[in-house]
C-alpha cells in the first residue's frame, strides 16, 4: 500500500511540466485565422494570354484551393479577391496547359498559356498515383499528348510513339496493316529476357508478350492494335518504373490513358475519311527475253546440249506447239501481287454527364486493305467510360471495351511457295498467269 501511495503522489509532479511546457509552444505559435471566414480584402488582377498569339483566353478559371475563384472575360481579365499575398494561383482553360503562379505581393498579372501538347514544365504528367505537374516530380517521364490524333492515318499506339519521345526506339514490324512496332527504353538490356516495357492501360497490366511463332511466317499479333488511336488521351513514358511496379518495369513502363469526359456539357465528335495505299516500287528484274538467255546459259553450264535446251517447253519457240503460250509470256509477277488499295474509316464518340456522373462512349469502325493482293485488316471496337460520385469520400470508374478484329495474311517469310513477295522476285516472267 506504501508503494501505491508513493507513485500516485509523485504523478501529478511529473505532468505539470510537460504541460507547461506544450502550453508554451502554443503561445509561440502564431495561428492564421481560416480563410472560409476571413475578410478577402486584397484584389489581385490580371491578364490572361495565348503564348504564341498573344490572343486574350477567354473563360479561363483562376482559383485558390476552395477559397477563391474567377473566370476572364472576353478581354482575358480577371479579378479575384485573394486572402493574402503569398498564396499561389492555378489557372485552368480548356485546350490549355494548366500553370501556377505566385503573387509575391503583386496586385497586376501578366499570365500567358500554353497548348495543351507543348512541353513545358507546366505539362501534366499522368503518373500510377495521379497527374502531376512536371515541375513537381523527379522521374524521368514523357507525355504525349494525342488529343485524339484526328490528322493522323490509322495505326496502332506503338508505331505512333514513333519519333516522338527521346530515348525511344519504336521499329516497325512491316507494312501489315495493325502490326505495330517493337519499343526498346534506352536500348536492349537483355539477351534472353524480354526488352519491351511494360504497358499499363487506364491502370490495369497490359499483356502484350509474344508466347510462341505464329503459324504464318512474318506475323506478330499485336494486342495494342485492340486499342483505337482516338480513344486515347495521352501516352506517359517512364523510363524507369521498378520503383513502382517492380522488376518487370525495369525495361520501362508506358501508361495509356483512354478518353474520359473533361465537361458537364455533353459533346459529340465524329470523323469519316478514307485514304489510299500506293503499290511500292517495283525491284528492277529480267524480262522474259533476258530471262531465257540467261537460263539457256545454266543449262548449258550443267552439260545439256542445244538440242537438249531446245526441246524444254519453256525454250521451244515453235508456235504450233500446244504449250508455246503456257511458257511464251512476258508477266511482271510484282505488279500481279501488289495493287493500288484503299481505307476507310468511321470513328463517333460522345462525352458528357453531370455532377454525379461522367461517361464517354466511342464506337469505330476500321478497314484498311494492304497493297498487297488479298491481305488486310476489318475492325470494330467500342469503349465506354464512366467516373461515378457515389458520395464525398466514394468515387467509382468503370472502363468497358469490345473490339472484333479480323486480317486477311499471307506468308512473310523466305518461302518461294507460299510468300507472293519472294515469289514474286524469283517466279519465271515466262510463265503465263492462269
Amino acid at each position: 500500500m506504501r508503494r501505491l501511495f508513493n507513485i500516485v503522489k509523485i504523478l501529478p509532479v511529473m505532468c505539470f511540466p510537460v504541460l507547461c511546457t506544450t502550453a508554451y509552444a502554443q503561445e509561440q505559435t502564431p495561428q492564421r485565422v481560416p480563410a472560409a471566414v476571413a475578410k478577402m480584402t486584397n484584389p489581385v488582377s490580371g491578364t490572361i494570354r495565348d503564348a504564341v498569339t498573344g490572343k486574350p483566353v477567354v473563360g479561363a478559371n483562376i482559383t485558390y484551393k476552395e477559397f477563391a475563384a474567377a473566370i476572364s472575360d472576353t478581354s482575358g481579365k480577371f479579378t479575384i479577391d485573394a486572402p493574402w499575398n503569398d498564396i499561389t494561383l492555378l489557372i485552368t482553360a480548356d485546350g490549355y496547359q494548366a500553370k501556377e503562379i505566385a503573387l509575391k505581393n503583386s496586385k497586376d498579372l501578366t499570365i500567358e498559356l500554353s497548348k495543351t501538347g507543348f512541353s513545358s514544365f507546366y505539362e501534366e504528367i499522368t503518373l500510377p498515383q495521379g497527374t502531376m505537374l512536371r515541375s513537381k516530380i523527379a522521374n524521368a517521364a514523357t507525355t504525349v499528348k494525342t488529343d485524339g490524333a484526328w490528322a493522323n492515318v490509322p495505326e496502332t499506339p506503338d508505331a505512333y510513339l514513333q519519333g516522338r519521345v527521346a530515348g525511344l526506339q519504336s521499329i516497325r514490324r512491316s507494312g501489315t496493316p495493325g502490326i505495330g512496332a517493337d519499343l526498346f527504353l534506352r536500348g536492349y538490356n537483355s539477351l534472353f529476357a524480354s526488352n519491351q516495357p511494360m504497358i499499363i492501360v487506364d491502370g490495369v497490366y497490359y499483356d502484350n508478350g509474344s508466347y510462341g511463332n505464329s503459324l504464318i511466317s512474318g506475323y506478330y499479333n499485336n494486342p495494342l492494335s485492340f486499342i483505337d488511336l482516338k480513344d486515347i488521351d495521352d501516352i506517359t513514358v517512364l523510363k524507369d518504373g521498378s520503383s513502382l511496379y517492380g522488376a518487370k518495369a525495369s525495361n520501362g513502363v508506358i501508361i495509356v490513358t483512354t478518353a474520359r469526359a473533361r465537361e458537364e456539357a455533353t459533346k459529340i465528335d465524329a470523323a469519316v475519311y478514307g485514304g489510299v495505299s500506293f503499290a511500292p516500287s517495283a525491284i528492277p528484274v529480267m524480262g522474259a527475253g533476258n530471262y531465257r538467255s540467261y537460263l539457256s546459259e545454266m543449262l548449258q553450264s550443267k552439260g545439256l546440249s542445244a538440242s537438249e535446251i531446245q526441246q524444254l517447253p519453256y525454250m521451244n519457240d515453235d508456235v504450233t506447239n500446244p504449250e508455246y503460250y503456257r511458257y511464251h509470256s512476258n508477266t511482271d509477277w510484282q505488279d500481279q501481287v501488289f495493287s493500288q488499295r484503299y481505307t476507310q474509316n468511321a470513328y463517333l464518340k460522345i462525352t458528357g454527364g453531370d455532377n454525379i456522373a461522367k461517361y464517354g462512349l466511342s464506337i469505330g469502325y476500321l478497314n484498311s486493305q494492304s497493297p498487297l493482293e488479298e491481305t488486310g485488316l476489318n475492325r470494330y471496337n467500342m469503349r465506354f467510360n464512366a467516373d461515378l460520385n457515389l458520395s464525398k469520400r466514394l468515387t467509382a470508374s468503370a472502363n468497358i471495351g469490345y473490339f472484333r478484329s479480323s486480317n486477311d495474311l499471307k506468308n512473310q517469310g523466305i518461302n518461294p511457295t507460299t510468300n507472293p513477295i519472294y515469289t514474286s522476285l524469283v517466279k519465271a516472267p515466262f510463265y503465263l498467269r492462269m
